[in-house]
This record gives structure tokens, sequence and C-alpha cells, in this order.
């Protein structure tokens, strides 16, 4: 994050939106990661779980689910009569991971998540650049 350091927090909607709860809960986690060094360019990202079942079974630290999703989509017509879609609050995810912050949550945890922004898949940098890129544009004018 360009040499900040940063933290983002997110509480499950689907349950009780009590943000002072929410915030104490999310000012301890954040003690916690600046007392344990959040260094410079590091980003975390904490989830919140549903607050309707009450105080959070303890944080778990986990990695970002990638699991697919199963989402739904509300139809909509503005007063133009234009046709538009909206992501309905409705969504689930197609088997997760034990270790992700999806399954963390479900099971009542707080889930702390380390992230990075660089998305780069290093791996395929050299195989790329191997290959004849010469003339590739050429005739695209």
């Amino acid at each position: 994050m360009l040499g900040a350091r940063a933290v983002a927090f997110s509480l499950d909607a689907r349950g009780e939106l009590d943000f002072d709860r929410a915030g104490r809960y999310c000012r301890a986690v954040l003690d916690k990661l600046l007392a344990g060094g959040l260094a410079a360019g590091e980003l975390v990202n904490v989830n919140i779980p549903n607050l309707d079942r009450g105080r959070p079974s303890g944080v778990r630290i986990a990695r970002q689910a990638t699991a697919a999703m199963r989402e739904s989509y509300q139809s909509q017509v503005d007063p133009l009569g234009r046709r538009w879609y909206w992501l309905a609050d409705q969504f689930s995810f197609t088997d997760p991971p034990a270790d992700t912050d999806v399954v963390a949550l479900r099971d009542g945890c707080i889930a702390v998540t380390p992230l990075h922004v660089d998305l780069t898949d290093s791996r395929r940098l050299a195989p790329l650049g191997e290959l004849a890129w010469e003339g590739t544009i050429e005739g695209c004018d």
C-alpha cells in the first residue's frame, strides 16, 4: 500500500449491526496488530462475525477464501425503462477450505488475514519474456 500500514475492517451484515460493539472488537484487534509490529507496506484484513450469536468465539488467523461463490441478482427497471441488476445480499461459498476466513466467520471467530496488493504471477514473468514479441503489434494501426 505504497509504504503505509493498513488494516481493513468489516462486519458481517447478515446479523446485528451493532457498530459500537463491533468497534470495540476492532480496536482490540488493531491494538494487538500494532503491538505486534505491523510494518510499513503491510495490509491486514479483519472480518467481524455475525454478532447475533453473541461474543465472537476467538480470533483466527486465516487465509483468504478463493472458493467459488453462489450468488444471486435482483433485476430492476429504472424510470427510463432500462433494466439493471443488483447483487443480492444472499450469497454463499461452495465448500471453502477449513483454513480460510469464510470458515472462521462461519465458526463465529474474528478472521485476521494478511494480504498483499501485488497480484503479479512472478513465476510467469521469465517464460512470457522469452516469447518472440518482435513484430507482434505490426499492422495494428
